[in-house]
C-alpha cells in the first residue's frame, strides 16, 4: 500500500512539469457494469485528474437449519434460523495521467487504491419443540450473534489497487468515451478465536486466514469534463 501511495504522489510530481495551469475543471466519469470504481468525481490540473469516489453494496442472505430425532415414543425437533444483511462501501482514491496533448484521442495511464466498510446485522432463532408420549413442549430463543456479525466484517473489510491504460475519444470539448484495460489486485485477512473454558480446562484454537484476488478486467467509460 506504501508503495501505491509513493507512486500515485510521485506520478502527480512527474506531471506537475507538464500541466498546463489554464487547462483544469472538474471531470466526472462513470463505468457501467463495473462494481468497483464505477464512478468516479476528479478535478483536472493539466494532464492530471486525481479523482476520488464510493461505491454501494447491499448483501443479504438467510440459512434455515432442522435436526430431527425420533423413536417409538419421542420426537424432537430443533429449527434454527439466520437472517443476514450487510452495507458494503467501498471510497476509492486514484489519478489518471494524459499523455499525447490536446488531440481527440487522448491515451492515459491510471491507478487508484480501494478499502471495504461494512454495516453487518444477524438475527438468529432457535426453536427446539418435543413430543414425548401424549406431552408437547416447545421452547424458542435468539441466539447470541455477536461472534458472526464479528466474523463477517472482518471478511469484508478487504482492501487493494487498480492499475490500468486506456484512451479516451473527446467527442467534443466536454464530453469523451473511454475504453480500458487494468489488473486489479484485492487483498483480505481473517483472525479469529475458537475455544471453550470450563471447570478451569481452556481449549482453544487461533486462527488466521488471508487471501488474495488477481484479476484483469475490461471496461468501458463514459466522461463529461466541466
Amino acid at each position: 500500500m506504501r508503495m501505491f501511495v509513493a507512486l500515485i504522489l510521485l506520478v502527480g510530481m512527474l506531471a506537475g512539469n507538464v500541466c498546463a495551469a489554464e487547462d483544469s475543471g472538474y471531470v466526472f466519469g462513470v463505468k457501467p457494469g463495473t462494481m468497483i470504481n464505477s464512478a468516479h468525481m476528479g478535478y483536472k490540473f493539466g494532464s492530471l485528474v486525481p479523482s476520488i469516489g464510493l461505491d454501494v453494496l447491499w448483501i443479504s442472505g438467510e440459512y434455515n437449519s432442522t435436526d430431527l430425532y425420533q423413536d417409538a415414543t419421542t420426537k424432537e425437533l430443533t429449527t434454527i434460523d439466520m437472517s443476514g444483511r450487510a452495507l458494503l462501501m467501498l471510497p476509492h482514491f486514484g489519478a489518471k495521467l494524459y499523455f499525447g496533448g490536446n488531440t481527440d484521442v487522448r491515451p492515459y495511464v491510471y491507478g487508484n487504491l480501494f478499502f471495504s466498510f461494512s454495516s453487518v446485522k444477524f438475527d438468529m432463532t432457535r426453536v427446539y419443540e418435543e413430543w414425548d408420549g401424549g406431552d408437547y413442549s416447545r421452547d424458542e430463543y435468539e441466539l447470541d450473534a455477536d461472534e458472526a456479525v464479528d466474523l463477517v466484517k472482518d471478511i469484508l473489510g478487504f482492501w487493494g489497487f487498480t492499475l490500468a491504460g486506456g484512451a479516451e475519444y473527446f467527442m467534443g470539448e466536454h464530453f469523451s468515451v473511454g475504453g480500458e484495460y487494468g489488473f486489479r489486485l484485492l487483498f483480505d485477512s481473517v483472525e479469529y478465536d475458537t475455544g471453550s473454558e470450563e471447570s478451569g480446562v481452556i481449549e482453544k484454537m487461533e486462527n488466521d486466514v488471508s487471501a488474495s484476488l488477481k484479476s484483469t478486467y475490461t471496461a468501458v467509460s463514459l466522461n463529461y469534463h466541466f
